[in-house]
């Protein structure tokens, strides 16, 4: 592979998921050196999107915890996405950390999972029939659908 080829692809890499985020009305707050904290203000989610490659251990999950809360207001209820990229992973720690976490326990609503491939799709299986969430979760294969399920739980949630 020719360096023009590799600048190309490292352009799409790290373009690529702006111009994504951007459509879906999504605006970057935080990078951190295993993910990316986006947020949509106007429908009051918050995307999490793992870097390919990266593995999400009790440590990192407890950073990325303390991050979101100083985005938040301090009593602000959120839906989340959380999006896992190609070879992206999260320990047993780290999943069953944000299970029982604030972030997830007071702050957030819903949230929608967005996988890359079918293995992150059977270990989300496993991880909901395993920790029971006390939230609505659901996982998806792509962010538009994500969204709009969460969309769909605003409105609903607005008419109560």
């Amino acid at each position: 592979m020719g360096v023009k080829r590799l600048f190309q692809l490292a352009v799409e890499i790290y373009y690529f998921p702006l111009l994504i985020m951007e459509e879906f009305g999504f605006v970057l707050k935080k990078e951190l050196d295993f993910a990316k904290i986006w947020i949509n203000s106007e429908y009051g989610i918050i995307l999490i999107d793992f870097l390919p490659y990266q593995t999400v251990g009790l440590k990192e999950a407890q950073v990325l915890e303390s991050n979101i809360l100083q985005l938040l207001d301090k009593e602000e209820k959120v839906f989340g996405i959380t999006r896992l990229n190609d070879g992206s992973d999260m320990d047993d720690k780290a999943r069953a950390y944000f299970a029982k976490c604030s972030l997830t326990v007071k702050h957030t609503k819903a949230l929608a999972a967005v996988f890359d491939n079918l293995g992150h799709r059977i270990l989300y299986n496993v991880y909901l029939k395993i920790n029971k969430p006390g939230i609505p979760m659901k996982g998806f294969a792509n962010l538009q659908k994500a969204v709009n399920w969460l969309v769909e739980k605003k409105s609903i949630e607005s008419l109560q």
